[in-house]
């Protein structure tokens, strides 16, 4: 219970960082640097994922053009995800073009157009 309290706290405070993938605090003594997906895997590893978590994982990774790693969360958001937005659609047709798995992509890009209109 304690280390889901933890977990928990340590998620609140990272939710002013949803722009950012690496916060950096620097004070005049030290830099600490914190890599906010690496403890978003931390947090699936340790049994308490969720749509938000994977959506942050995909695009995250997606935005450092980390592509197999995108996929393997879009994979996992968008069977949770009950209405995927325009934007979910086209970051992972984009994935998977990238990934050179165009067939697929095709059925994305498909929906992203019809959820844009």
């Amino acid at each position: 219970m304690k280390m889901y309290l933890c977990i928990l706290t340590l998620l609140c405070c990272l939710i002013g960082l949803t722009a950012q993938n690496t916060a950096l605090i620097n004070t005049s003594t030290n830099e600490i640097r914190i890599d906010v997906l690496a403890v978003y895997e931390e947090v699936v590893n340790d049994g308490y994922a969720s749509v938000q978590v994977y959506e942050k994982l995909a695009h995250g990774r997606y935005e450092q053009h980390n592509f197999a790693e995108a996929n393997r969360w879009f994979k996992k958001m968008f069977r949770l995800k009950k209405k995927p937005s325009a934007v979910d659609y086209k970051r992972y047709a984009e994935t998977l073009d990238a990934l050179d798995e165009h067939k697929k992509a095709k059925k994305y890009w498909e929906s992203y157009y019809t959820a844009n209109k």
